[in-house]
């Protein structure tokens, strides 16, 4: 595996000539800059193989529109505040980002955030996400390991790894990183435990509706602000601010986390289930769970039921 780093100067769109010692990074002292390592494995199928890695400290003007990445990458929000996709990200966040869909991100302009990234690729990576739950197109999540992950992050830069097989190193590291960066909960169980903070009593009472109503049929965002007398808009607004999430997205949550449910204890088949939860059919309920969960209803009852 052959490696290189570079720096960037960001304000200055100065870039480093390669370097194949790390610690070199340390003669650098700008503050808005970008450090990372290209990595060049073997041509060998490997399990999980790292391709990049690297720490960026964003300008307040920092923006790119549609990125492509041809790898698997996951963003970490070590400081500040920015956006993805139009979407408000913050320290402790982090994001994942499907390969092959273009992105776009930029730095608050009163807060720039810093952040961390890797991208990856390798025979059972999809398998491994799959189970973390993160092989939507785009995800934004809180971790409780930001810190842990920086430092691992932060020896690969910067400290020499000279008595150890890199390659092995690296795909070991890779794994460790994935482990730490599992979503601290679920949307459904972090949205009950912010509710018990909330002080509003609008959306006390709107999650107690959604949660008595998310399984009808022609459940809509209206049938909740009907009922609490406000506008959709604001109650949307409202809603999205405190939870992270829309009306529409938590209902889904709440569907879905029954559905797997169902499929695992429930003698009911998979029609009944989709009925049950709330679609009208099965081809609808199929499509939404397999986005969610990277399998069919009927490949995760038989994977996941309990006898």
């Amino acid at each position: 595996m052959n490696i290189h780093w570079r720096h960037i100067a960001e304000m200055g769109c100065i870039i480093s000539p390669r370097y194949f010692d790390p610690s070199e990074l340390f003669n650098f002292s700008d503050q808005y800059f970008e450090d990372y390592c290209i990595l060049h494995p073997s041509k060998m199928k490997e399990i999980f193989i790292t391709k990049t890695l690297g720490v960026r400290s964003c300008s307040p003007v920092y923006c790119r529109a549609n990125q492509y990445q041809p790898n698997h990458s996951i963003h970490f929000i070590l400081s500040g505040k920015g956006t993805f996709n139009n979407m408000v990200v913050k320290e402790g966040d982090i994001v994942y980002c499907k390969p092959h869909i273009p992105y776009s991100i930029s730095a608050s302009s009163n807060n720039p955030f810093s952040y961390a990234w890797i991208t990856f690729e390798g025979e059972f990576i999809e398998k491994y996400l799959r189970y973390m739950g993160l092989l939507n197109r785009f995800s934004v999540y809180q971790s409780n390991n930001i810190t842990k992950i920086y430092s691992i992050l932060y020896n690969l830069l910067y400290n020499k790894h000279e008595s150890q097989d890199i390659c092995m190193y690296y795909d070991a590291t890779l794994l460790q990183i994935l482990s730490l960066s599992l979503p601290s909960m679920s949307a459904r169980k972090e949205i009950e435990m912010n509710a018990k903070r909330i002080t509003d009593p609008r959306l006390q009472q709107a999650l107690k509706y959604i949660s008595e109503h998310y399984s009808d049929q022609k459940f809509r965002v209206k049938q909740v602000s009907d009922f609490l007398n406000i506008s959709e808009q604001y109650l949307s607004k409202l809603f999205r601010h405190e939870f992270g999430i829309s009306i529409l997205e938590y209902a889904i949550t709440l569907r879905l986390d029954e559905a797997k449910t169902l499929l695992q204890k429930s003698l009911l088949n998979v029609n009944e289930i989709a009925e049950k939860i709330g679609y009208e059919n099965y081809y609808h309920f199929s499509t939404i769970f397999k986005k969610q969960f990277g399998y069919s209803p009927k490949q995760y009852r038989t994977i996941f039921r309990e006898d």
